[in-house]
C-alpha cells in the first residue's frame, strides 16, 4: 500500500466511471419505476443517523458492520448506514405509524460497509428494493419475490433465479447452540462448509434433521419431500409460495435451501437470496422480519453488482456544433434526440472525431462521420 499517494482511495471504495455511472444510475431510475408500478411508494431516509436509532432493535445485528463518527453539533454518535431496510422500517413506525396497512414503500440509495460481502470487493454499493409492511400473509412473501424477478427482468437480466431459505431454522432446530457461543460457531461453520460429517459428531439432539436438511438443498420437489418426511412446520407455507411462483414468475428458477443463514441478520420466516446466470455471487435477498411489533417482508437489490450483466446504454447521436449556432437550433437538435456537443478548437470533424461524435455541422449542414 503507497501511503504517499494522495489519489488512493480507501479498500473496497471506488470512482464510478463512464459507462458504468450512466448505467447505474439508469437501472436505479428503472427499477424505482418498476416498484412505484406496482404501489411501492419511494422514501429517502438519510446517509447518516444517530447510533442510537439507526442501532436499536433488529438494527442492532449491523452493528459489526456500521462506521461511526462523531457529530460536532450534538456531540453525540452517528453511524453511517451500513443497510437501508432498517431505516425504511423506522419511517414506518414513526413518521408513517398513522398510515393504512399493509404499507408499500421503496428506496434507493448509497451504503458503507465495513467489510465487504464474501466474493465482493465493494464496501461501498448502491442499493434499490421495497418493504411490505404491516401483513403476514403469505401473499406478501410471493408478492415481493415476484416483484424481485420482474424488476430484475425489466433491466434484460437472464436467468434468475429464487434461492428460498428459512435462516431461523437452525436456531429452532439447535437451541443447545443458541446458548453456548462456541457450539455455536461449530454448528455454523458446519452448516456454511456443508460439513454434515461434522455436524453428525456434535452435541445435538437433531444432529442427523440438520444434516439431512443441509443435503437436501437444491430442487423444491426433493426439499419438500425431505421436510415433509422431517415433519417440519414450515414445509406447507414453503409449498405454498413455490406453487405460486411457478404462475407469477414462470421463467424463474427456484431452489430451496433450508438452512442458509449468511447475510440474513435480521430475517426471520421465509427469506431468500436472488442470483442470475454468469454470476456467483448474490444480486440481493430479502425476506420476512419483525421491527416495533409489526411484521413485514421485502428485498433489496445490490445494484452495484449488476453492473456488468447490464446491457450498454447507447449513447445516442453525437454532434458537435459550432458555438455560433442559434440557441433555439441547439435546442430544437436535443429535441430531436441528439446530443450536442459545443466545438472548441477550429478544426471541427477533427474534433467531433476525437470526441466519439456520430456526426458534425459544418456552415449549417449536418455531415456523418
Amino acid at each position: 500500500m503507497n501511503d504517499k499517494n494522495p489519489n488512493l482511495l480507501p479498500s473496497g471504495l471506488y470512482d464510478l466511471l463512464p459507462p458504468d455511472a450512466r448505467k447505474e444510475s439508469a437501472a436505479v431510475t428503472q427499477l424505482i419505476a418498476a416498484f412505484e408500478s406496482f404501489g411501492y411508494a419511494q422514501v429517502t431516509p438519510p446517509l447518516i443517523e444517530f447510533e442510537t436509532s439507526l442501532l436499536s432493535g433488529r438494527g442492532a445485528s449491523l452493528s459489526a458492520q456500521t462506521f461511526r463518527l462523531m457529530d460536532p453539533l450534538s456531540q453525540r454518535m452517528l453511524g453511517v448506514r451500513a443497510d437501508m431496510t432498517m431505516q425504511v422500517a423506522r419511517i414506518a413506525s414513526t413518521r408513517m405509524n398513522t398510515a393504512p396497512r399493509p404499507l408499500r414503500l421503496c428506496y434507493a440509495g448509497q451504503i458503507l460497509q465495513i467489510k465487504p460481502e464474501a466474493l465482493q470487493n465493494e464496501r461501498q454499493l448502491t442499493q434499490a428494493g421495497i418493504e411490505l409492511i404491516g401483513t403476514d400473509s403469505l401473499n406478501a412473501d410471493v408478492e415481493v419475490m415476484m416483484i424481485a424477478a420482474t424488476a430484475l427482468s425489466s433491466l434484460g437480466i437472464e436467468g434468475i433465479s429464487l434461492d428460498i431459505n428459512l435462516p431461523g431454522l437452525l436456531a429452532t432446530l439447535c437451541p443447545e447452540a443458541m446458548t453456548s457461543p462456541e457450539l455455536q460457531a461449530k454448528v455454523r461453520d458446519a452448516v456454511s462448509h456443508r460439513d454434515t460429517a461434522s455436524i453428525r459428531k456434535l452435541p445435538l439432539k437433531q444432529a442427523s434433521v440438520v444434516a439431512e436438511l443441509i443435503e437436501t438443498a437444491g430442487t423444491p420437489e426433493k426439499c419438500l419431500k425431505v421436510m415433509e418426511k422431517l415433519k417440519l412446520p414450515e414445509v406447507t407455507a414453503l409449498r405454498t409460495v413455490v406453487e405460486r411462483l411457478a404462475t407469477t414468475v414462470p421463467g424463474v428458477s427456484v431452489t430451496i435451501d433450508p438452512l442458509e443463514y449468511r447475510g440474513f441478520d435480521y430475517h426471520q420466516g421465509i427469506s431468500f437470496s436472488l442470483f442470475a446466470k454468469g454470476l456467483r455471487h448474490e444480486l440481493g435477498r430479502g425476506g420476512r422480519y419483525t421491527v416495533e411489533k409489526e411484521t413485514a417482508t421485502g428485498f433489496t437489490i445490490y445494484v452495484t453488482h449488476l453492473l456488468d450483466l447490464l446491457p450498454a446504454q447507447g449513447a445516442g447521436k453525437r454532434i458537435l456544433v459550432p458555438h455560433s449556432i442559434a440557441p433555439a437550433e441547439a435546442a430544437k437538435l436535443r429535441e430531436s434526440g441528439w446530443v450536442t456537443l459545443y466545438a472548441v478548437s477550429g478544426t471541427i470533424a477533427a474534433e467531433a472525431r476525437s470526441l466519439s461524435c456520430t456526426h458534425y455541422m459544418d456552415k449549417g449542414e449536418v455531415k456523418a462521420l
